[in-house]
C-alpha cells in the first residue's frame, strides 16, 4: 500500500465519520490526514527520499562502453575536420573564381 492509497482511505473514513457525534476523533483523524498530506508534499521536493528505490548500477557494463564511446568521439572529430576541410576547399575556390560571398573574407 502506497502513502497516496493510505492516504486516500483515511479520508474517506474521514468522510464516513462525518455524522458521527465525537469531534475530538474527527478532529485527531483531520489532524492525521492533514500530517500525512505535508509529509507526502515535503517528499515530492526531497529527491533523496527515493534513493533508496533506485536499482543499483552495475558500473563494470558502464566501463565496457568507454572504448565504444571513445571511438565515437574520435569518428565525429574526424567527421567534423573533414567538413571544415571542405568548407575551407569551397571558400579558396570561390575566392578563386571571383564569386564574392559575404563572410568570406
Amino acid at each position: 500500500m502506497t502513502i497516496d492509497d493510505l492516504l486516500t482511505q483515511l479520508k474517506d473514513v474521514s468522510i464516513k465519520l462525518e455524522p458521527a457525534a465525537d469531534d475530538e476523533s474527527k478532529f485527531a483523524l483531520r489532524l492525521l490526514i492533514l500530517e500525512i498530506d505535508k509529509q507526502t508534499i515535503a517528499s515530492a521536493f526531497n529527491p533523496l527520499t527515493e534513493l533508496s528505490a533506485v536499482a543499483a548500477v552495475e558500473v563494470e557494463k558502464l566501463q565496457v562502453l568507454v572504448p565504444q564511446v571513445d571511438q565515437a568521439i574520435a569518428s565525429e572529430q574526424k567527421r567534423v575536420k573533414l567538413v571544415e576541410t571542405i568548407i575551407s576547399l569551397a571558400k579558396i575556390a570561390l575566392k578563386a573564381a571571383g564569386v564574392g560571398l559575404p563572410g568570406l573574407g
